[in-house]
């Protein structure tokens, strides 16, 4: 019997052995793979090995380049096509202006006045330009200049020909605007205007006509001396009636601002967004330095159409 009983108690003992083995290598196996792994990514991480340590790991590295390159590209001021001026139309669109100028002398009499018939159509458009087609007529002390017809390139963030050389959004603004307070985005574009580097701080407001609310223009000197704004347009109403070939129409008015070394200009417009161009009437005042009215002139609108017709598209070639 006591026999029997050792027996029984040493098979216990061997199963017992028998198993604890079992779930001692399970687990052990279990903690050198996860040790393995780690190694194993390590070692790819050093040696630059271009296979995916995981399926997991590889994408995880995907999602990081992906957004690493998203940050990467730069934030772009594009104007849309239907919020300027004249890419709002289609090519053919056009219109006939009238500029009237008088030049005073320094007792402030008049001494030479001019009146400049212009006809502008526009010829193209992309994305980014839009092409007119010019020609104006001078009547000037009695006679009649007929110049050619020439064509411009024009950026449609600027209403320049430079290259625009770099942009930056700055933090959105809340402005006053007509006594209601409207949240802004807030642009600086660089660009080239002839042989100057020049920058534009953009107030733009995309549900607002006539959508940049205002510019400062200054050109970037080497000296580190800060510069003052050259040219600022500004909104000073946004609803102005105006009658345009007999018909009450609803305007915005512009303030532009010219400060130089030579003196300082203002000019008030009126724009409509029905008219190609904008422009349907303007007042430009000029001064010296000491601020003695020099020029003057007035800008109205002649007639304008969505289409060019047979007789204007004639002249132009």
């Amino acid at each position: 019997m006591f026999r029997h009983l050792r027996n029984l108690i040493l098979l216990v003992f061997l199963l017992l052995f028998s198993n604890a083995p079992t779930c001692f290598d399970q687990s052990v196996y279990a903690q050198e793979s996860k040790e393995e792994s780690v190694v194993t990514s390590t070692t790819n991480a050093k040696t630059g090995d271009a296979r995916p340590v995981s399926e997991s790991s590889a994408g995880g590295e995907e999602a990081t380049a992906e957004g690493a390159k998203q940050q990467q590209t730069p934030a772009r001021f594009m104007l849309p096509a239907e919020q300027h001026a004249w890419a709002n139309f289609q090519p053919g669109a056009w219109r006939e202006v009238r500029i009237t100028t008088e030049t005073f002398n320094s007792r402030g009499k008049v001494i030479n006045r001019s009146v400049t018939t212009q006809k502008e159509i526009l010829k193209a458009k992309s994305e980014e330009t839009y092409s007119l087609d010019l020609q104006a007529t001078v009547d000037l002390i009695g006679k009649r200049i007929v110049g050619d017809w020439k064509q411009r390139v024009l950026k449609l963030a600027t209403n320049r020909a430079g290259e625009i050389t770099g942009m930056q959004k700055k933090e959105n603004q809340i402005i006053s605007y007509e006594g209601e307070e409207v949240e802004c985005e807030i642009w600086e574009l660089r660009y080239l205007d002839d042989s100057r580097q020049m920058v534009d701080r953009i107030v733009y407001s995309p549900q607002r006509y006539p959508f940049v609310i205002r510019r400062d223009s200054k050109e970037i000197q080497d000296d580190s001396q800060a510069q003052p704004v050259e040219e600022q347009v500004e909104v000073i109403a946004s609803t102005i009636p105006f009658v345009i070939e007999g018909k009450m129409t609803m305007c915005c008015s512009q303030r532009t601002t010219r400060r130089r070394a030579k003196g300082n200009s203002l000019r008030v417009t009126f724009l409509a967004p029905t008219v190609p161009g904008g422009e349907v009437a303007a007042w430009s005042s000029d001064f010296d330095s000491q601020r003695q009215l020099t020029r003057w002139s007035t800008f109205e609108l002649i007639s304008y159409g969505l289409a060019i017709s047979p007789q204007l598209d004639e002249e132009r070639r």
